[in-house]
């Protein structure tokens, strides 16, 4: 292999990985940090919980959830389901080279900030300022067949919601 190859071959390799980067998170179950994961709080009470990355907008990732908590619903033999609770979180990091970083997280409730201190080599010390956003969307939901006991806003049929929003699931 020439030195030419060999060269083209590590650019092209690196455009693949920051390429990646810079992707939304897909709808998934919870990989590396990100996608969704649905622990059963109580018997009839889920919890689904989906975490994006900085690319992945608040829209989409409650998109996501809503989808996730449909084919939820389906999978255990119910048509219906009625969101309890709802929230999405914020979590914006900005750090400042070289010598601070701070996140804040902003809940649907309240905001919290947290502060850390890094240190790097003097010969990087150039003022940087970067930051990013990401979303955490959480839902405690119950699923349902009978709507004659149900009076709320918040109950959706669940194959409507897969059906119109199924698209997402590439």
């Amino acid at each position: 292999m020439t030195v030419r190859n060999h060269i083209g071959l590590v650019l092209t390799a690196l455009l693949l990985v920051v390429s990646g980067c810079a992707m939304v998170t897909p709808y998934q179950a919870e990989q590396y940090g990100y996608g969704y994961s649905e622990p059963v709080v109580e018997e009839g009470v889920y919890k689904v919980t989906f975490h994006g990355n900085a690319n992945t907008s608040r829209e989409l990732l409650e998109d996501y959830l809503l989808l996730r908590m449909a084919e939820l619903t389906l999978a255990e033999g119910h048509t219906h389901f009625t969101v309890e609770e709802q929230g999405t979180d914020c979590f914006i990091t900005v750090r400042t080279s070289p010598t601070s970083e701070c996140t804040i997280h902003q809940s649907h409730t309240d905001i919290f900030p947290y502060y850390s201190l890094e240190r790097e080599p003097r010969w990087l010390w150039q003022r940087r300022t970067a930051s990013k956003k990401e979303y955490e969307a959480i839902a405690f939901f119950v699923m349902q067949d009978d709507l004659e006991s149900v009076d709320s806003s918040h109950t959706y049929l669940a194959s409507e919601v897969v059906e119109r929003l199924s698209h997402l699931r590439t």
